[in-house]
């Protein structure tokens, strides 16, 4: 989305921001991002479930991406990160136990909310709706 790499890079600039970018293929924001991370199409909840361990949720150990989960977690606990928004794309809704890491993710924070509203979106969602 177009619109939302300009907010993020327009946050990164001013200074009110850090980025850490895990995806599939490089991406224009990857040049702002303190951290970057790749993975195999279809292995976001692998990431996903590490980042989740590294983040101590319990239920969750650490797997292939361990040194990478643990620097993005750090990234996340660092000194003055208060505010933090998580955006994914589309396909990690086709990484089966993805989208459950991510909610366990977010689950002891205030993402939790707006994840939760967010949430009916899904494409598993959507069919059910049809």
């Amino acid at each position: 989305m177009p619109i939302l790499d300009l907010r993020i890079r327009k946050a990164l600039r001013r200074g009110h921001a850090d980025l850490a970018v895990a995806s599939e293929r490089p991406t224009t924001l990857d040049g702002g991002a303190t951290e970057t991370v790749r993975y195999a199409p279809g292995d976001a909840a692998s990431f996903l479930s590490s980042l989740a361990a590294a983040l101590g949720v319990d239920g969750y150990e650490a797997g292939d991406f361990e040194k990478e989960a643990t620097a993005v977690a750090e990234s996340l606990r660092g000194e003055g990160n208060c505010d933090q928004v998580i955006v994914w794309g589309e396909r990690v809704w086709r990484s089966p136990g993805a989208v459950e890491a991510l909610y366990a993710i977010a689950a002891p924070s205030e993402f939790t909310n707006a994840w939760a509203q967010a949430s009916w979106k899904s494409p598993k969602n959507r069919t059910a709706e049809a």
